[in-house]
């Protein structure tokens, strides 16, 4: 192992978070994977990194309101009429 593994405080710091939020995240099921190692927990950096990765909050996609149908464009000289 080559990577200097994280401490709570050092991660809360990189994250810009409280250190109470770290914890949290530890003891979900399926949260963020920590080792304890004397005592302490200890976060592997590709494994915080790997936790990023999954909670990636991507841009939602545009709906089609209704496939298949073009939605309306108004040409020069088309009769519009009112409801």
């Amino acid at each position: 192992m080559t990577e200097k593994m994280l401490t709570v405080n050092e991660l809360a710091e990189l994250w810009g978070v409280s250190v109470n939020l770290i914890y949290r995240l530890t003891g979900k099921k399926g949260g963020l994977k920590g080792y304890k190692v004397g005592g302490v927990i200890r976060f592997n950096p590709s494994d915080v990194e790997a936790y990023l990765a999954e909670h990636e909050i991507k841009a939602p996609e545009k709906p089609v309101a209704f496939p298949g149908m073009a939605r309306f464009q108004y040409k020069p000289g088309m009769k519009v009429v009112s409801l």
